[in-house]
């Protein structure tokens, strides 16, 4: 996902271990390990965003409690955190980060990891938004407590992305699928060719 959170998430089995989901992505940071070099480059606003590049976003939240000291971002960088209150993030081109519109309903679910026609309901959807887990994290963490692996987690982020994430009614999908032997219900239809064996 092109932002950074943290967030806490805690994972647990009946059955067999749980594990955390591996880190796929390098941190937004100058300094990375030789393990960090190796994964991924982080994605960026631009990535995801329909936006004429280069833009500049100014968070709402200032540093330190300084709402002076205010973050500032660009277009080939990750976004801040999401949260109910991203209208209130200036954009625009570097050096003039009032110039274009605030960023709109769709564009911070992109940033979440929701597909741009998301069919948003009811009152207050930019605090939907920002308190929502995103699409793609949530396949990531669902696969690490199934214990499906690398293979199946990256199958069913494709599929997300092609079936257009979390929206549902945009494709159907089976109602039931057996993973490692366990029934779960069809959001990501994943298959896995043999049960993993894992202690009890």
């Amino acid at each position: 996902m092109p932002q950074t959170r943290e967030r806490a998430v805690l994972i647990a089995r009946y059955r067999g271990r749980a594990t955390l989901p591996e880190k796929t992505h390098r941190p937004f940071r100058k300094k990375l390990t030789p393990a960090e070099e190796g994964r991924r480059p982080y994605m960026t606003m631009a990535d995801v965003l329909d936006r004429l590049a280069p833009f500049e976003v100014v968070s709402n939240y200032g540093t330190g409690g300084d709402p002076k000291a205010r973050g500032r971002r660009q277009h080939d960088e990750p976004a801040f955190t999401v949260t109910g209150k991203i209208r209130r993030n200036k954009v625009g081109p570097p050096g003039h980060p009032d110039a274009d519109p605030r960023f709109d309903d769709a564009e911070a679910g992109q940033l979440q990891s929701f597909p741009r026609d998301y069919p948003w309901r009811g009152k207050d959807i930019p605090q939907q938004i920002g308190n929502a887990i995103p699409p793609l994290l949530g396949v990531h963490i669902l696969a690490a407590a199934l214990g499906l692996g690398n293979e199946a987690r990256d199958a069913a982020v494709k599929k997300a992305i092609a079936c257009g994430a979390a929206a549902p009614e945009s494709a159907p999908l089976p109602a039931e699928q057996l993973s490692n032997g366990v029934a779960v219900p069809g959001l990501f239809p994943i298959q896995v060719a043999s049960p993993v064996e894992q202690p009890v």
